[in-house]
């Protein structure tokens, strides 16, 4: 959701307690971005009103910007279709609702976010119906921008993990728990990082790691997870679940996926590091040659839309928060609708 906002944000009252401050050292995508969260949720109940709204939005987005999230969700440009294309349809689907980002950083052209929002589900989201529930949305955004303004907004939404609340599972889910997306581990602020703190060092040390990593378990199919710490964390979307260990993250999701898939190459959308805090919005590309998430052999040349967020520390990955449109990908490579209930 563009409302990237931190630790606590109500959208029916205008809430300035909780949001990430907008601080001169911010690179200028993160300073566009948080100027944008606050304007956003001054509005209050607002946004109900299209014509304030939108000339409050419009200073920060360009004019044929693109939203393209998940499946489930249609893909819109410039801020009259995404207004009634998304963003009033989330309002409405979950009106009394608190955002908690835990990752924030950017670079000039580039920024993201990785949040969970918590509140009770009452309208329908895309295909899927409201369980007039509590319900926790796993979400991450990342942000393109032309000079000031954001040109493209990747959002991607565990829609997996909303079906498992509501008590449908399509796939098989993996025996580790589900759900769950804790805070980084460190005490770099909430969100993390902050950027009056970051040196350009830090970035740079970050960015090779990153580069290692894709490169060795994206393009390279290496199992080996040399590059993340022994007592690593990978908080995986639904049906993968959190892996606790390297152990956890080979068996159940690693040594799976490259045995599924030969040719492999990841397109990135989006890739940047500030401090120890790195993300990546891309395409994996592969050809299907064996089982994955219960579906058989295809022979197909697939795409699958990933978003990864990673804390590096004394040149390991500790802890990653991924999301994958799965249901993106069975439904374009495969022709499966799995969000259908």
């Amino acid at each position: 959701m563009v409302a990237t906002v931190v630790v606590v944000l109500h959208l029916l009252e205008p809430v300035e307690a909780g949001l990430a401050d907008c601080l001169p050292t911010d690179p200028v995508s993160k300073s566009t971005v948080c100027e944008m969260d606050h304007v956003i949720v001054d509005l209050g109940a607002g946004w109900k009103n299209y014509s304030a709204w939108y000339a409050a939005m419009e200073p920060y987005w360009t004019p044929d910007f693109i939203y393209t999230p998940a499946l489930g969700i249609n893909e819109t440009r410039g801020l009259k279709e995404w207004y009634y294309g998304e963003y009033a349809d989330w309002s409405l689907a979950f009106p009394e609702v608190f955002f908690n980002q835990m990752i924030f950083a950017g670079s000039n052209t580039t920024a993201t976010s990785k949040t969970y929002a918590k509140g009770v589900w009452k309208a329908p989201l895309g295909p899927l119906q409201p369980t007039q529930q509590v319900t926790s949305v796993r979400i991450c955004d990342f942000y393109l921008l032309d000079g000031p303004r954001i040109q493209h907004n990747w959002m991607m939404i565990d829609m997996l993990d909303l079906l498992r609340q509501a008590g449908k599972t399509p796939l098989k889910l993996s025996g580790l728990p589900q759900g769950i997306a804790y805070p980084p581990q460190s005490m770099d602020g909430i969100p993390a990082p902050i950027s009056n703190f970051v040196t350009a060092k830090q970035s740079g040390a970050s960015e090779a790691l990153l580069a290692k990593l894709l490169a060795a378990e994206w393009d390279g199919q290496l199992d080996s997870a040399e590059h993340w710490a022994a007592d690593m964390v990978w908080y995986g979307p639904t049906p993968w679940g959190m892996a606790r260990g390297t152990q956890e993250y080979v068996k159940h999701f690693l040594q799976p996926f490259h045995a599924a898939f030969t040719e492999p190459k990841l397109e990135v959308d989006a890739r940047l590091c500030e401090g120890t805090f790195c993300a990546v919005h891309g395409h994996f590309h592969g050809r299907h040659v064996a089982e994955w998430l219960g579906h058989k052999a295809s022979g197909q040349r697939v795409s699958l839309a990933v978003g990864m967020h990673f804390h590096i520390v004394d040149g390991r990955v500790i802890e990653s928060w991924a999301l994958f449109d799965i249901p993106g990908m069975f439904q374009q490579s495969f022709g499966i609708n799995i969000l259908a209930q």
